[in-house]
């Protein structure tokens, strides 16, 4: 019972969250070439991303902490900060209107 219990454990603290990034435009998904850069909050320079999407949409796994998402698509760019928290899904909605 004992290993159980610690093999349940090591595996909740290695565990990632999923995370799905959308661009929108006129309030809809944006269905055109996009690329993404996910920092943590940390980075201020923005120099080394944690994860890359190379498209308008897309989920990633992320371990819990505070990260800032940039996207470009075409000439224009947006970005927004947001938390993960452990065992908890979340949308990072960016809209390029």
């Amino acid at each position: 019972m004992a290993v159980g219990a610690a093999l349940l454990i090591a595996s909740s603290i290695a565990s990632a969250n999923r995370i799905t990034l959308v661009v929108t435009m006129n309030k809809q998904s944006a269905l055109a070439p996009a690329s993404w850069a996910i920092f943590t909050a940390k980075d201020k320079e923005r120099k080394t991303p944690v994860a890359t999407l190379p498209r308008h949409s897309g989920i990633i796994d992320l371990p819990a902490g505070h990260y800032c998402a940039k996207v470009q698509m075409d000439k224009k760019s947006g970005e927004a900060e947001f938390r993960v928290e452990s065992n908890v899904d979340r949308v990072v909605n960016i809209a390029l209107d």
